[in-house]
């Protein structure tokens, strides 16, 4: 539940249940190289590129493959940013909190809902972020990786977020974002 509200009043509240939920499109793919490119925790950084193709769309949910490496886990990040250039900005439009007791020592597909949906513009390239700063570790997780599809361009971040680099080659992380749209219901 989301409450934007003043001195005693509500203004107005987001639900989790007050929309129909259509799914419209997933997005999925982005390069990544070397060792050092899927792996963060503490002051590493990981994202990639994505945009959604047909229409304005909510960014409903994001899943990733990932696994606890090594160091003392803490909770994951993921965020929905606006792209400056070839990298995320600063600028966050959803973000949730994965727990670190979710992530297991095997590769799995984690799926997570974004606090609340951000409405993203077809055609215009976003950045979904994951980071764990409080881990031991810059290496305390490892994204999944597969060499399939080699279509966008990972990025990642050596020092939390404040410079970018992109990285690639033929080997991509594992993750889909969902885009849906909603038929408002006044409750």
């Amino acid at each position: 539940v989301t409450i934007t509200s003043s001195p005693n009043n509500v203004d107005s509240g987001w639900l989790g249940h007050n929309f129909d939920n259509t799914e419209r499109e997933s997005v999925s793919g982005s390069s990544a190289g070397g060792t050092w490119s899927y792996r963060f925790g503490d002051s590493f950084e990981r994202g990639s590129p994505f945009f959604f193709e047909y229409g304005n769309l909510y960014a409903t949910s994001l899943c990733v493959g990932l696994k606890y490496r090594t160091g003392t886990p803490q909770d994951l990040i993921l965020e929905i940013r606006e792209a400056a250039g070839i990298y995320p900005s600063s600028t966050i439009l959803a973000n949730t909190t994965l727990d670190k007791g979710e992530v297991t020592s095997s590769y799995q597909t984690i799926c997570t809902n974004f606090t609340k949906p951000a409405l993203l513009s077809a055609n215009t390239t976003y950045f979904w972020v994951i980071s764990s700063p409080d881990s031991s570790a810059n290496d305390t997780y490892e994204l999944e990786y597969i060499s399939k599809w080699n279509t966008g361009r990972g990025v990642t971040s050596y020092n939390e977020g404040n410079n970018w680099q992109v990285i690639g080659s033929n080997i991509d992380y594992y993750f889909n974002i969902t885009g849906s749209t909603f038929d408002w219901k006044n409750e």
